[in-house]
């Protein structure tokens, strides 16, 4: 009762500061009223006014109000002397008298409808802050009633349990961690506490012998102790106890993904075909080579090593060019996640060429401090000829950028890439020209904004005119109907102070025939002034015949944006359109963000189906995974908007070859610390599915919480496929 008494004296103060406001609208709304009558009779011809002082006063109204009214003689006009008075009527003196002639009868008549109308008003007025009270007291005594309900609620909890106040209000016990877990989190009167496994065998904590390995498992450990006695081409298997021999991936149609290991079995690709499609997978062969190396500022080549236990006829890896040879004609679209910790001055840039086209695409990592990982992802597609070969470059803008250097001036380095089990791969999907796929590509115009801009291009190339085209340099006009699939690189430099609270979004919107406009998803990263950073816009939409698909970049006021492109591929758009009957598309938006606050452990992502448009090929079950009726080949887009406090946090997406069977990672990406405040995510990745597989996204953070993952279109996810 005290703070409803204490909001209503703030209202009451509010309301004489209201009541003091209609009083001088009241006196504004009169001069004007004289005003508008001065110029009527001014219209024709009439003197109105000898002099209007400019200084009214501040204790008397703001027009001079009459000491005399003289009666009129003949005529209908006479001649009003008005002087000023105080509000008890006495003649202000010094104040030259003001002589007003107008005619007396229209005089009394407007006077007597402005009267009417400013009483009107007022009681107006009056009638919306007498609703405003009413509205207030029942807001108030509502407030009051659930305030009441919670805090009895919560105060009934005992010290066992946690006061839950989402949704409705009720007390939970609170979380015990079990043996093989300890907490992350304790139970707090509004919070649960969170668990985390224990790994004993890092620890030391495990009770294995000395020639017996250890091998942690959630919530316990295995001491395995044949290891040593399984013989070649195989594996000890933890659940039967004993050595079972590795699998031999098909020849020709299936791959080598992960090799055989001590306690793990080989993982293949699916066997699936290749008619209209085929997949590469890949990584860099050799990190280090990236961090022992004396001059990054014109950049290196990277070496990359095949998944594959053999070149197929789509594919050639070329180990000792470190490059990948396409064999046929077709679209490639080249997706790569990569993370890396460095602190050289100006930036890192990763960047895929091919020999033909050169630069096709490229993201730059800002600068930071070292200590944690940045991630980012590459993507784009182009149209390829047999002997064309794409590699895989590293620059720096600096010179000054390496940890064995003698030179004083040497004081940044590049620490390191990720390794594989936390961001990657590369992958290469070919799309036959039978698929009746059209590819477009076009280049960013070099241009400063500040606060807001919609993205304007150069045309590079297209493989059908007809289909797609940009009109304007912004619109992106799609001619017929089908699944587009679209990537939007861009580099970019921020100045202001603005841009650090704020961040950068990219939005991709659709320009339908009605003129309805359609914002696709919200693609956010943090901002970082006077830095060089990337940020990849990435997925797939149903669009219509005439739909027109364009991109707005929003930021904080006086945030300044500098966006460009160049032949390295650093701000560039590709689109990849396929017809309805050679492809299925699904859309998902995140709603269990709320479920993953406070978690530690792995955490399955969960989506709300925005589009599918052939539920015969693929469709989302009610465990949240997606379940393909066919085999083909899929593209994975991802992004989302997380806080967390986490060493790093990463997104990666499995696969199910049937329900039961071990998931397999085929694409992940991390995020690295963001001291609690709101940062992006970006993962794409390719992949072979069999028929009656699955796929599902997953969430995981490393020492640390997630603080929030938002909901909606700022996390979502695109799966578009391809038949095999």
């Amino acid at each position: 009762m005290v703070r409803w008494r204490g909001d209503r004296r703030v209202f009451v103060s509010f309301s004489h500061k209201r009541l003091s406001t209609m009083r001088a609208l009241s006196w504004t709304v009169r001069l004007l009223s004289v005003l508008v009558v001065s110029t009527l009779l001014r219209a024709q011809d009439i003197p109105v006014f000898d002099d209007f002082p400019d200084d009214l006063g501040s204790g008397v109204p703001p027009f001079p109000r009459p000491a005399v009214f003289p009666e009129c003689t003949e005529g209908t006009s006479c001649v009003l002397s008005c002087r000023y008075t105080d509000n008890k009527g006495n003649v202000i003196p010094n104040k030259p008298p003001v002589r007003l002639t107008m005619d007396k009868q229209e005089d009394r008549l407007r006077g007597l409808v402005s009267r009417q109308e400013e009483v009107i008003y007022q009681q107006g007025l009056l009638e919306q802050q007498q609703q405003q009270l009413v509205n207030l007291l029942q807001a108030s005594t509502a407030d009051q009633q659930l305030a009441a309900l919670d805090s009895e609620t919560c105060l009934s909890c005992n010290p066992t349990q946690w006061c839950d106040r989402e949704g409705k209000t009720q007390c939970r016990d609170c979380t015990v961690c079990q043996g093989g877990y300890r907490a992350r989190s304790d139970c707090t009167k509004f919070t649960d506490a969170t668990c985390i496994d224990i790994d004993e065998c890092r620890e030391g904590t495990d009770n294995c012998k000395a020639d017996e390995l250890c091998v942690n498992t959630q919530g316990t450990f295995v001491c395995v102790e044949s290891v040593g006695r399984c013989p070649k081409d195989s594996y000890f298997d933890l659940k039967t106890k004993k050595c079972e021999s590795c699998s031999v991936c098909t020849e020709g149609i299936s791959f080598l993904y992960l090799p055989c290991g001590v306690v793990n079995d080989s993982v293949c690709t699916p066997s699936v075909g290749a008619t209209l499609s085929s997949l590469w997978m890949g990584k860099i062969n050799d990190p280090t080579l990236v961090t022992r190396a004396e001059n990054l500022a014109s950049g290196l080549k990277v070496d990359l090593s095949s998944f594959h236990a053999q070149n197929n006829s789509y594919f050639q890896n070329m180990p000792r060019k470190g490059m990948v040879k396409f064999r046929k004609h077709g679209f490639v679209t080249v997706t790569f996640n990569f993370a890396a910790r460095h602190s050289c001055n100006d930036y890192m840039q990763f960047g895929v060429k091919t020999s033909e086209l050169g630069g096709l695409a490229a993201s730059r990592l800002t600068e930071l401090s070292g200590k944690f990982f940045q991630g980012s992802t590459i993507s784009t597609t182009v149209e390829v000829d047999p002997q064309d070969e794409l590699s895989l470059d590293v620059k720096s803008g600096t010179y000054y950028c390496f940890k064995n250097s003698n030179d004083a001036r040497y004081s940044t380095t590049f620490e390191e890439i990720a390794p594989d089990n936390l961001a990657g791969p590369m992958s290469l999907l070919w799309l036959s020209h039978e698929s009746a796929a059209v590819f477009l590509r076009a280049e960013t115009r070099q241009t400063t904004y500040e606060t807001g801009w919609r993205a304007t291009f150069n045309m590079k190339e297209t493989s059908d005119h007809y289909i797609l085209r940009l009109d304007s340099y912004t619109y992106f006009n799609i001619r017929e109907g089908g699944n587009l699939r679209f990537s939007f690189m861009q580099a970019y430099f921020l100045s202001g102070q603005a841009c650090r609270s704020n961040g950068l979004v990219v939005i991709p919107k659709l320009l339908k025939r009605d003129g309805q406009v359609i914002d696709l998803f919200e693609n956010y990263q943090r901002g970082v002034p006077l830095q060089y950073n990337s940020i990849l816009t990435a997925g797939s939409v149903p669009v219509e015949y005439n739909d027109k698909l364009f991109f707005d970049v929003e930021t904080a006021r006086s945030c300044k944006m500098y966006f460009y492109g160049n032949n390295e591929g650093v701000g560039t758009v590709s689109l990849l359109w396929v017809p309805f009957r050679q492809s299925a598309l699904y859309a998902g938006m995140l709603v269990n963000g709320d479920d993953l606050f406070g978690v530690g452990e792995e955490t399955q992502l969960r989506f709300q189906e925005v589009n599918n448009t052939d539920a015969r090929a693929l469709r989302q079950l009610r465990n949240g995974k997606l379940k393909f009726k066919r085999s083909g080949r899929i593209l994975v887009d991802y992004h989302g908007v997380l806080m967390h406090s986490c060493a790093y946090a990463k997104v990666t997406v499995y696969y199910e070859n049937r329900p039961g069977a071990t998931p397999i990672p085929f694409a992940q990406q991390v995020q690295g610390k963001t001291d609690s405040e709101k940062e992006g995510i970006v993962l794409s990745g390719a992949y072979t599915v069999k028929a009656n597989s699955r796929i599902y996204l997953t969430l995981t953070c490393a020492e640390g919480r997630v603080n929030e993952v938002l909901n909606g279109r700022v996390n979502a996810v695109s799966v578009l496929w391809f038949p095999p």
